[in-house]
């Protein structure tokens, strides 16, 4: 008896189709499908906007919302550091922008696939289809994008309805970029849309999601986010608090 190993049905053309590619690409099958798998598992969730809660995470969230403002540990070390007119901005970077054609995406790669061929393929589209706003740094004086994040709307929804709320579905800097502000020059910018385009009685929290232990302990690091107890690849932050930064 052949048993096909996807399941696919007798012939296993599915299966057929998976050696041919994993050949195609030089590497083993096993690896082919884990590398592609764990990209559509990125994609999914950093594209998800809505947060089915139960009845115990329903109630912990209102609970949150319910606190007095109080100002984030590290905000104002942030925006302070990393902040229009410091950080990298003046230091080989342009000012922070919204994503357009002239921008050259082709030579990104911040080390996640996922992350890099989102800006490289469906960034621009997403953008101007109005599912995201998409912001991103240049290199120098040219048009090379050397980092960007994107921002789109969501909710959390339980049997007492739904709560809005923004996310920060993606944030990349490339790899010859680390360790020079942009990171926390794109965050810092990413706060700052979300405090001037948010009421914090109408859209109260902020998601940002994280893609590995790496990039959550980095973002844990600088003393804004909090832990999301039952997803480990989101961090939260409440706009109220956000707000104590900026100018009403």
């Amino acid at each position: 008896m052949n048993i096909d190993p996807v399941g696919t049905g007798e012939d296993g053309q599915a299966w057929r189709l998976l050696a041919a590619a994993s050949d195609a690409a030089g590497i083993p099958i096993t690896d082919f499908v884990i590398a592609h798998a764990t990209r559509a598992a990125t994609d999914l969730l950093a594209d998800r906007r809505l947060f089915c809660l139960s009845a115990e995470q329903e109630a912990d969230v209102r609970a949150l919302v319910a606190e007095p403002a109080r100002m984030p540990a590290g905000l104002e070390s942030l925006l302070a550091t990393a902040g229009p007119g410091a950080g990298a901005h003046g230091h080989g970077y342009s000012g922070i922008e919204t994503l357009a054609t002239y921008h050259s995406r082709s030579g990104f790669d911040c080390g996640s696939l996922p992350t890099t061929t989102w800006l490289r393929e469906q960034a621009l589209i997403a953008a101007q289809s109005g599912r995201n706003r998409v912001r991103v740094i240049r290199r120098g004086s040219g048009d090379d994008v050397a980092g960007y994040y994107a921002l789109s709307s969501g909710s959390f929804a339980g049997d007492g309805g739904e709560t809005p709320v923004l996310i920060i579905s993606r944030v990349g800097v490339d790899l010859a970029d680390r360790h020079r502000g942009v990171g926390r020059a794109l965050v810092a910018d990413a706060l700052a849309q979300v405090a001037y385009a948010a009421g914090p009685a109408r859209t109260p929290i902020l998601i940002i999601n994280v893609e590995d232990a790496s990039a959550r302990e980095w973002c844990r690091n600088l003393g804004i986010f909090s832990d999301w107890p039952s997803d480990p690849y989101r961090l939260l932050l409440r706009v109220c608090d956000l707000r104590l930064a900026f100018p009403a």
